[in-house]
């Protein structure tokens, strides 16, 4: 892919990655953010949560992260959520009834 090269990698400070479902993707990332396809870092990938992401900041230096994004209308924004689906719904309800 055009930014796994490393004329272009060297132009990226900061990398967000948010889990991508399938195993090939997520090693992908992994390798995009200079780390092994090793069972620990592919189960890291697999228990990033809605909300968080693989960071890696300037330095190389990669860590899980929660994104709180500030204000609502920046979230519908972003948003890629199917709110038509029935357990988004069900599951939208819940978050709003606590």
């Amino acid at each position: 892919m055009d930014y796994d090269r490393e004329d272009k990698k060297e132009l990226l400070s900061y990398k967000f990655a948010f889990r991508p479902n399938q195993k090939e993707a997520q090693e992908k990332v992994l390798h995009f953010f200079g780390m092994e396809p090793n069972s620990a870092n592919v189960q890291l990938m697999n228990e990033l949560k809605s909300g968080t992401c693989l960071f890696q900041d300037h330095r190389g230096r990669n860590q899980p992260i929660a994104i709180d994004v500030l204000f609502d209308s920046w979230l519908l924004a972003i948003s890629s959520t199917n709110k038509e689906d029935e357990a988004t719904q069900v599951a939208l309800a819940l978050e709003q009834s606590s």
